[in-house]
């Protein structure tokens, strides 16, 4: 019933994405310091929810960052550079690192410790507070929804996170209990892949883990319209259009399917192709004599007379 107790799920899950936390020496004691990752809209999110819990951050600073990385690609060590510039916020509070840690937030370098779904947010009666955990993870994390080169399907969305070669079983845990949350959603996980990816400055290797969800419209309608994002205006709002798309192709395709079912049912009865758009024209007129022979004479099977013609793409709907 605490009314901080949205923030801090948002906050704490943006621990385990592009937040960081750490204990360290200061003066002869101890601070623990936080340091949030996004555009600027979202860290705007980000410091307004912090202040709503107590917690003061620093301004919002720019952060100019650049190195050589060796990655591995089939099989392969090569080198780039890579330059960025980050946008961070930074607090400092040993109070609120005692909370965060009690609560489960994963202390340090997040790829070389092991840490999973705090227990308190896997055995929660409350849905929302698993939506909340969830849609903050994925703002960090998950691929910004996206139309395919047809622009009437949808990139297959994943989300990765890397861990050192040793600790992958660890990250593959984490995956098992983000799986598990979104199974209460109905959202189907596809496969899950590891992969070498860098070698460090230390010699050891990297790997990424690669988690793909269904991109099937049901699952992409449960993903968008029942988890969503946080912290990332971006992806929220695009999903927001995707989701409104979707669930209208839905409806659609759900009356294609009951004047298909209509015209197959009266075709059985001996009714001719003529006859059936006599009795059905009028009721759905966006049926043609033509499409009735095609479903009558087999043209066009099963689902496949539905929407593929017909949708709208999705950057003409926008």
């Amino acid at each position: 019933d605490n009314p901080k107790l949205p923030y801090i799920i948002k906050i704490l899950s943006h621990l385990f994405g592009d937040g960081h936390i750490a204990l360290r020496e200061y003066h002869g004691s101890y601070r623990g310091d936080f340091n949030f990752c996004g555009e600027l809209v979202d860290l705007e999110k980000i410091d307004s929810d912090l202040k709503n819990i107590g917690l003061n951050p620093l301004k919002i600073r720019k952060v100019e960052s650049g190195g050589n990385i060796r990655f591995i690609h089939k099989e392969k060590i090569k080198e780039r550079s890579i330059m960025g510039t980050s946008l961070l916020i930074d607090a400092t509070s040993i109070s609120f690192f005692c909370l965060f840690k009690a609560l489960g937030a994963p202390i340090g370098k997040k790829t070389d410790i092991e840490f999973g779904v705090p227990q308190w947010i896997m055995n929660c009666s409350q849905g929302w507070v698993k939506q909340l955990f969830l849609a903050s993870y994925f703002g960090s994390e998950m691929t910004k929804p996206g139309p395919q080169l047809s622009l009437k399907s949808f990139r297959t969305p994943y989300y990765s996170l890397n861990k050192r070669e040793d600790l992958v079983d660890s990250g593959l845990e984490f995956v098992e209990d983000i799986k598990m949350l979104l199974n209460e959603f109905d959202i189907e996980t596809l496969k899950v892949k590891a992969v070498p990816y860098c070698i460090r400055k230390d010699g050891k290797i990297s790997k990424k883990i690669k988690v793909y969800l269904s991109n099937s419209t049901q699952n992409l309608i449960n993903l968008y319209g029942k988890i969503g994002f946080e912290y990332s205006d971006r992806k929220e709002k695009v999903a927001g259009y995707v989701y409104a798309y979707l669930k209208q192709k839905q409806k659609k395709l759900s009356k294609r399917l009951e004047v298909y079912d209509k015209a197959m049912d009266l075709s059985n009865d001996g009714l001719s192709n003529t006859e059936i758009f006599e009795k059905i024209g009028e009721e759905y007129p966006h049926v043609t004599q033509s499409t009735i022979y095609d479903w009558t004479s087999g043209k066009v099977k099963g689902e496949l007379h539905m929407l593929s013609l017909s949708d709208a793409k999705f950057d003409t709907w926008l």
